[in-house]
């Protein structure tokens, strides 16, 4: 029984998240001679197309992290939310993160905080 665009779209999607650039480029040509030996290459165009939607729908369920000394007011986290896109949002608040935020989204972590700053004028005063 051949498989569906859908089926090759979501395996070549989990697969994105646990490779590398190169094991990505290695599975996707292996993924193509697939193709053209069972000769289905017309599914691509629907592959590539289910790709881009399974993307589009993580993107939306993206969990961020924002972390502050002090709870924020829903002006603040609505700040956050637009500056940030969008996503799942998880507000803590951790009494060692002086005086700013911390916000982490994927493999990102932007710092401004009063520790943070400190730290790089330091580094720049003893250079």
């Amino acid at each position: 029984m051949p498989y569906s665009a859908q089926q090759y779209a979501i395996a070549l999607d989990e697969l994105s998240q646990q490779q590398n650039e190169q094991q990505q480029q290695t599975t996707l040509k292996n993924v193509v001679a697939l193709l053209k030996k069972e000769r289905t290459t017309a599914l691509l165009p629907h592959i590539i197309k289910e790709l881009a939607r399974l993307k589009e729908q993580r993107k939306k369920q993206q969990t961020i992290r924002v972390t502050t000394a002090h709870g924020l007011t829903e002006q603040e986290k609505n700040t956050i939310r637009q500056h940030f896109g969008r996503g799942t949002y998880s507000f803590t608040e951790n009494p060692h993160c002086i005086a700013g935020v911390v916000v982490q989204k994927n493999n990102l972590v932007f710092y401004a905080t009063l520790s943070r700053a400190t730290k790089q004028l330091e580094y720049a005063l003893t250079r």
